[in-house]
């Protein structure tokens, strides 16, 4: 829980804080809550499953197609 608690995580939450990397900001957080209900021995909310902030259906991802060198 320290995890979570101990971070900017909730600062990816608010509208003022844009990012192309929200969604999966708000996936890492979700999945450190899950993992303290995992290390309990008990299930995690179904509520945990539904992201917060969700992927911009504008947003275009393509692989990368090799590496860099500097």
């Amino acid at each position: 829980m320290m995890i979570a608690e101990g971070s900017d995580w909730m600062w990816w939450y608010g509208d003022d804080h844009a990012s192309q990397n929200a969604a999966e900001f708000d996936q890492l957080f979700r999945g450190h809550v899950k993992n303290v209900y995992r290390i309990l021995g008990e299930s995690y909310p179904a509520e945990l499953d539904i992201p917060i902030k969700r992927v911009d259906v504008r947003a275009h991802f393509r692989n990368p197609v090799h590496t860099i060198t500097p």
